[in-house]
């Protein structure tokens, strides 16, 4: 009997231990404000996104969002979401307004990127990807211009994501979608140049400009430009991988 009720006392604790030790839904962020920031849950599903703010007195800062109701969603770094909504900002001057979040125990989880990438309805900029298990179609060392200076790296051509990457300068890698290029240029056979539909203040959309360290060759750029615009070209697979570096 005294066995029975030892063993008995071991299952209801760790019955109880379990209990307690379940995780909350969602990550643990801080929503950060212009004057004091709040701390809550962002929870992000296929469905949606919604973030409950655990301060009861600020429940309107409590929101859920669809993903038709973003306009844009950067990734700004490991640990920093900000979402554009529709939502106006009646003080400056009906303002798209924006919710910008800090992770507070741990980075974005690269599964929860590839998420907000697969299901957004509009734009993703991000310097957080999953290549994923296939090799890119195609590569080519690159220099990133800025306005003054740059910094050096690779670029990526995957089957479902053009990437940018910059061992020298992360802040400036950079993955995007075929949908979110808006333009593909190539002033010479040692430069390319794309116009994003991100935009930037006082100027148009922003645009990237690549110095290219060899030439590029023309079934690449085809099968880049074939990528981005399938609607007016079709979208043809190269026969054999392009020349991986």
């Amino acid at each position: 009997m005294c066995i029975l009720l030892i063993l008995a006392s071991f299952l209801f604790g760790f019955q109880n231990q379990s209990q307690v030790q379940k995780p909350e839904p969602g990550f643990a962020v801080e929503h950060q404000h212009f004057l004091k920031n709040q701390t809550g849950r962002l929870t992000i599903t296929s469905d949606g996104i919604s973030y409950q703010s655990k301060v009861l007195k600020e429940v309107n800062d409590s929101r859920v969002w669809r993903y038709e109701d973003l306009r844009e969603i950067y990734i700004q770094s490991p640990r920093i979401l900000v979402l554009v909504t529709y939502e106006d900002q009646k003080w400056y001057a009906g303002r798209d307004r924006v919710f910008r979040f800090r992770f507070v125990d741990s980075d974005i989880p690269l599964d929860t990127v590839g998420l907000l990438r697969a299901n957004a309805k509009r734009l993703v900029v991000t310097n957080l990807w999953e290549a994923g298990p296939t090799l890119p179609v195609y590569q080519i060392p690159v220099k990133h211009l800025h306005r003054f200076g740059g910094c050096e790296g690779v670029l990526k051509m995957y089957s479902d994501q053009f990437v940018f990457e910059s061992p020298e300068d992360s802040t400036h890698s950079r993955a995007w979608g075929y949908r979110d290029l808006q333009d593909v240029t190539r002033p010479n056979r040692f430069q390319l140049s794309f116009t994003t539909f991100e935009p930037q203040f006082g100027g148009p959309n922003k645009i990237y400009n690549f110095q290219l360290k060899e030439e590029l060759p023309e079934a690449a750029y085809e099968w880049l430009w074939n990528r981005a615009f399938p609607t007016n070209y079709p979208r043809q697979e190269p026969s054999q991988p392009f020349k991986n570096l």
